[in-house]
């Protein structure tokens, strides 16, 4: 087949350039010495061998002398000198079972022989290791092969004479190895030939002859060579789409997508399908409804699976309603929602939070006779374990067992995972000793939440034990494990132990990220050791990894621990300017530490900031303001103005909050009002806390109404709440403690 006008040198149409990289293979023939070389395989036998041989063909006797040993067994003479040099492919392939045996013969063959192997005797050698996935030294047994025949032999035939091996990874050999070499316009004649044959090539073969045709300049010359007028047909253009979208190069695939369609060839659905599934695979869903569109356009009627690629687009990105009306567009065409379909629905349903409309599609799919995959309970477990919902989890996860369907790792980590959120020990280990019953072998993901699992509990030895163990294993911890490790030591005040797993990361060459270095930031931040903090986050600003929100955030929140609010403004001055976006948590850093020096002037201006840029102010941001006021009595109403604009906007107090409100009332003596704001909080079912009893009891106390302020001791007590040092000694200065103690006892 033909081609013209695929690979050009205009702006529009040349694929980006990417670096083939490829491993020199070490030599797999050792140096010959030919001197005396034959007559060491000449020894005797007896009459007796000879005889019992005469069963035996040449070829067989042959390759049962190298069967068990790279070099041979003794032969006859008489055998050798009837050995030709077309006996050595039949040779080659009939150890195949034996590749160092293959290779062995071949290096004595090469030694035994005056004239030089032919090239179907390379060709042999070379099926022998690609059935046996010895690519590298099938890639020096090629580069000899090239070095002996050069550019004119006709590898096609010779290998179409072979057809053992499987058919797309010897013509994928072929392309790269030739790629490899330079010697595009030979790659290039044997992918038009897999082309016309409809053998199936690994995209990352088609993506790297198509990178190296451009790297090398060679477009031009690969269209003269096939001649002026002659343009690729659909199925090229197919292959290269597909190929070029499933390595990844997406923009490249794209490009081309558009130039086919603008030179009139009409792509299937299939090009398109593959389009929209790798821009879904990144998130990018304008690009998804773009190409969608566009087939359209096409007048390409959409079919049941381009329908579920963009359904999930949707639910990846909340459109859930979006997703709702598509299937339901599924349903009017008459097409039958595939288990794609449904997964991708349900997993929608999960992750707007709607479980129960997410199991009702699971029960509509049963009812259909949709037999579910393994896919789709591991939509349903994952998904109901995000919620919470750990028993209806596991309740799938057997019910999948039942059906016949093996659960993977992934399942069970999801499990996992969930048991350690819940501290619950006991489901941990059921779950982890499962995978063992089930031959599944725990990976970096599982240790990584059993490590993140013991750190939560507190249990330092444990995690760093099972960290040993996975290195025992040979099981290769990640950089989110090294975090999880780090993180969880430092949170436990094991700085020294958390620094040295730095350090051994380090060493084993696995290059921190920016969530490393923002734990170690806050360390050094919460030991009170700024110097070291900021010496970190310079590093991180001017060699890398990138800096992110989080990053900004602890560096602020450092300054302000330290009362460096200047310091802290003027970063949050340059993250702005690095077109870096504040989130909540920034703005109220800075909103909280100016409450805390009393300067409402300047907390109200960042809060002023945060109004008019977004985003929006949360249930924190304003009970740091509104706790900033009740600290001034001159501003308290000013404290309940803001109160009364929170519950105007739809955010509703926490206990702190109550606490802080409160707090706020007691000080201007309203004990009415702030009794009343304590009762709202039971109402709303929020368990009052140590702080919340003492701010109230204190109150009591302070206008001299000690008998309800005993009442309320008492009714704390009742409660199983712990008296804390702060209202002990509320209690011994207004002389409480033995009152309530006698009150208790009656």
């Amino acid at each position: 087949m033909v081609l013209k006008s695929l690979f050009f040198c205009n702006s529009s149409l040349i694929i980006s350039k990417i670096l083939v990289n490829i491993r020199s293979p070490s030599a797999i023939f050792s140096s010959i010495t030919r001197s005396n070389n034959r007559c060491s395989y000449y020894y005797f036998f007896s009459s007796s061998s000879s005889s019992s041989n005469k069963n035996w063909s040449l070829t067989h006797q042959i390759a049962k002398a190298f069967h068990d040993h790279q070099s041979p067994k003794p032969l006859n003479p008489i055998l050798l000198s009837k050995l030709q040099l077309h006996h050595v492919p039949d040779i080659i392939l009939s150890l195949k079972s034996k590749p160092f045996s293959a290779i062995g013969f071949f290096e004595w063959a090469e030694s035994f022989f005056i004239s030089p192997l032919s090239a179907p005797s390379f060709c042999a050698l070379l099926h022998v290791l690609l059935q046996n996935q010895l690519f590298s030294r099938a890639a020096c047994v090629f580069d000899k092969f090239t070095m002996q025949f050069g550019n004119d032999y006709d590898t096609l035939d010779a290998f179409c004479d072979l057809d053992s091996t499987n058919p797309s990874v010897v013509y994928g050999f072929l392309i790269e190895s030739y790629c490899r070499k330079g010697m595009f316009g030979k790659s290039f004649d044997i992918f038009m030939h897999v082309c016309v044959k409809g053998i199936f090539v690994s995209p990352n073969v088609v993506s790297l002859l198509l990178g190296s045709l451009v790297d090398s300049h060679c477009a031009d010359v690969i269209v003269d060579k096939y001649g002026n007028g002659v343009a690729p047909d659909l199925i090229v253009y197919s292959i290269l789409i597909d190929g070029l979208f499933k390595a990844g190069r997406l923009e490249d695939g794209h490009r081309l997508l558009l130039v086919a369609l603008d030179k009139g060839i009409k792509l299937d659905i299939i090009g398109f399908s593959s389009a929209m599934d790798a821009y879904v695979k990144i998130g990018d869903l304008g690009r998804v409804i773009q190409i969608y569109k566009r087939m359209l356009n096409e007048g390409i009627s959409p079919n049941v699976v381009s329908c579920s690629i963009l359904i999930k687009g949707f639910c990846q990105n909340g459109r859930i309603l979006e997703a709702c009306g598509l299937f339901v567009q599924i349903l009017k065409l008459g097409f039958e929602p595939s288990i794609l379909t449904y997964s991708a629905l349900i997993a929608g349903f999960f992750k707007s939070g709607n479980v129960r409309d997410g199991l009702y599609l699971y029960k509509d799919m049963i009812k259909k006779r949709c037999e579910p995959d393994t896919i789709v309970y591991s939509v349903l477990i994952n998904g109901l374990c995000k919620q919470g919902l750990v028993g209806d989890a596991l309740r799938f996860f057997f019910q999948a067992m039942n059906r016949g369907l093996s659960p993977n790792v992934f399942t069970l980590n999801t499990l996992l995972d969930s048991f350690c959120r819940l501290k619950c020990i006991v489901g941990v280990m059921k779950v982890y000793n499962l995978m063992g019953m089930l031959n599944i072998k725990a990976d970096t993901v599982t240790y990584t939440i059993l490590i993140k699992g013991a750190a939560q509990l507190g249990r330092v030895d444990e995690a760093l034990l099972l960290f040993f163990q996975m290195l025992k294993k040979d099981i290769k911890p990640d950089v989110i494990t090294y975090c999880t490790l780090i993180d969880g030591l430092c949170k436990l005040n094991k700085t020294s132990a958390g620094l040295c797993i730095f350090d051994f990361m380090c060493k084993n060459a696995v290059a921190p990220d920016i969530a490393i270095y923002n734990v170690l930031i806050n360390m050094h931040s919460r030991e009170g050791h700024l110097e070291a903090a900021l010496g970190l986050f310079v590093h991180v600003v001017e060699r890398g990894p990138k800096p992110d929100v989080i990053t900004f955030n602890t560096m602020i929140c450092c300054y302000c621990n330290f009362k460096r609010l200047d310091d802290a403004v003027q970063l949050f001055a340059k993250m702005t300017s690095e077109q870096l976006r504040p989130n909540a948590i920034t703005f109220t850093i800075l909103i909280d530490a100016f409450c805390r020096e009393g300067r409402m002037d300047d907390a109200m201006l960042i809060f002023s900031k945060m109004l008019e840029e977004g985003p929006e102010p949360n249930l924190v941001t304003y009970s740091c303001l509104i706790h900033g006021y009740f600290k001034s009595q001159s501003m308290m109403e000013s404290g309940l103005k803001l109160y009364n604009e929170m519950l105007e906007n739809n955010i509703a107090p926490n206990i702190v909050s109550y606490s802080i409100l409160i707090d706020g009332l007691c000080k201007r003596g309203l004990m009415k009002e702030a009794s009343y704001a304590f009762h709202c909080a039971l109402d709303k079912h929020l368990l009052p806390d140590v702080i919340a009893y003492t701010i109230l009891i204190r109150g009591y106390c302070k206008v001299g109404r000690l008998t309800e302020a005993m009442m309320l001791y008492d009714n704390m007590l009742l409660n199983r709440l712990t008296p804390d040092h702060f209202l002990e000694r509320t209690l011994e200065e207004y002389q409480l403690q033995k009152a309530g103690a006698k009150h208790f006892c009656a």
